[in-house]
């Protein structure tokens, strides 16, 4: 019998958005093995994406960017075990293109054995006890010339490099951001995801009785769909539909916040 499609409008088409449609197009069924490919049903979703950007990847999103670091070094043992199946799917290169993963190793600073409880040192050390528990391949840096063995040629550690010990988590790495979006955004076009640009979110639409009906966009159009996913990261606050209710938008306002701390200074090296 043949499933019944629904219309999805997903509002973003930064990673998360990219990353939604593309599961969704595989509705459920594993994209990563290949092998499995025959087993596949045509996915019961119709995925549309829209953006504010005139392009997408978009150049203000969060995910487009040189590099961003790939780890499972997090205190979070949630954290860790995403971040642990994360990386097979990197590996796997199918999913954001092949060789945009480079497994170059995580340098963790700031480990304690003498009970301080300072912020550094309990992240460090609850990162170090999950990665262990995970299974990561750990190389244990017990001073300051080990930790500093390990940086690349011509880096020279600051302060927080001779913060004590460390550990190096080689189960980790950097992604070349901009390159890997630009694949998993053409992977979901090859799926039959429609992309619009110059398309920018006001509010939700809504049928007669109440139930959604889709988005409207500041130039009037609406988008009608069955299930709408707002993934717009850091411009959620500032995009909170209108017509949810004030103690809804109250929420929004209190707990999505962008906010950001400097943890590390170094001098670039020359080219």
């Amino acid at each position: 019998m043949e499933r019944e499609t629904k219309k999805v409008l997903i509002v973003g088409a930064g990673c998360f958005g990219l990353s939604t449609a593309f599961y969704l197009l595989h509705d459920g069924h594993d994209p990563v093995t290949p092998e499995l490919a025959s087993q596949w049903q045509k996915s019961r979703y119709q995925v549309t994406i829209i953006d504010s950007s005139d392009s997408v990847p978009a150049i203000d999103s969060a995910s487009y960017d040189l590099n961003k670091i790939v780890r499972t070094s997090y205190s979070d043992k949630f954290y860790t075990a995403l971040a642990k199946e994360a990386i097979g799917v990197w590996k796997a290169g199918n999913v954001c293109g092949s060789n945009t993963y480079h497994e170059s190793g995580v340098l963790i600073v700031g480990l304690r054995d003498d009970g301080s409880s300072d912020q550094h040192g309990h992240y460090a050390d609850e990162g170090l006890r999950n990665d262990i528990e995970a299974g990561a391949r750990i190389r244990y840096l017990n001073n300051t010339p080990e930790v500093l063995s390990v940086l690349p040629e011509g880096v020279n550690g600051g302060a927080i490099f001779h913060s004590g010990k460390a550990f190096l988590n080689q189960d980790g790495g950097w992604a070349s951001a901009t390159r890997a979006m630009e694949a998993i955004l053409q992977n979901v076009k090859d799926l039959g995801a429609d992309v619009k640009v110059n398309a920018k979110f006001k509010d939700l639409s809504y049928r007669e009785d109440g139930t959604l009906a889709g988005v409207v966009l500041e130039d009037g159009r609406v988008l009608q769909a069955d299930l709408v996913v707002l993934a717009m990261g850091a411009w959620t606050p500032s995009n909170v539909p209108c017509s949810v209710p004030d103690e809804v938008r109250s929420a929004f306002y209190k707990l999505l916040i962008a906010t950001g701390s400097v943890v590390a200074c170094y001098t670039p090296i020359p080219h």
